[in-house]
Parts: C-alpha cells; sequence; structure tokens
C-alpha cells in the first residue's frame, strides 16, 4: 500500500505543478494586456526605412561584368519589363477568358 500511495501523491504533486505553470502564464498575459491598455508597456521603437541604393556606385559581386553599375541592372529590368509588357497583358487575358474544366472522377 506505500508505493500505491507514493506514485498516487507523485501524480497528484505533477497535476499541480502543471496547474501552477498554467495559473501563473495566464495571470501574466493578463498584466500584460492591463499594462498595454493603460499605457504602462515599453514603447515599440521605429522601423528605421532602408538606405536607398546608390546608382552610380560599381556592382558587388562575381558574376558582374566589367564597369557595370547598380543602376544598369535596374535600366536593364526596365527594358526588359517593357519588351514583356504586351505578351504578359495577351496571356493574362487568355487565363481569364478559359473557363476552368471540371474536376474529373469527382462527385
Amino acid at each position: 500500500m506505500g508505493a500505491d500511495r507514493s506514485r498516487f501523491l507523485k501524480r497528484l504533486a505533477a497535476a499541480g505543478t502543471v496547474a501552477a505553470i498554467a495559473l501563473v502564464g495566464a495571470t501574466s498575459s493578463a498584466w500584460a494586456d492591463d499594462a498595454a491598455r493603460n499605457g504602462d508597456a515599453a514603447p515599440v521603437p521605429p522601423i528605421k526605412a532602408p538606405k536607398t541604393m546608390k546608382m552610380d556606385e560599381p556592382m558587388p559581386g562575381e558574376m558582374k561584368k566589367e564597369g557595370m553599375m547598380k543602376g544598369d541592372v535596374r535600366k536593364a529590368a526596365e527594358r526588359k519589363q517593357r519588351a514583356l509588357k504586351d505578351a504578359m497583358e495577351k496571356e493574362q487575358k487568355t487565363m481569364e477568358a478559359k473557363p476552368t474544366p471540371p474536376a474529373q472522377g469527382l462527385k
């Protein structure tokens, strides 16, 4: 009978520990909510805006071409976007016009 009682007391202690941890977690979050509502919470620092890229600087990295500047990549991307604009709009219109077929085998 002593071993059963010992096992019971250990389980009871474990359950009490779990309940105490849950109670502490619930009250601490409630206190944090109260502090935030009352304005006692620490202020959140503002997000810093990223620095703008200087287009007249040389490109970093191993894949750059000789004499390539950062602005060259941007200009090339804009030219490519203009060249593909008509094709992209045409493809978008055909995608919208086609209804999707119903799934086969599903009822």
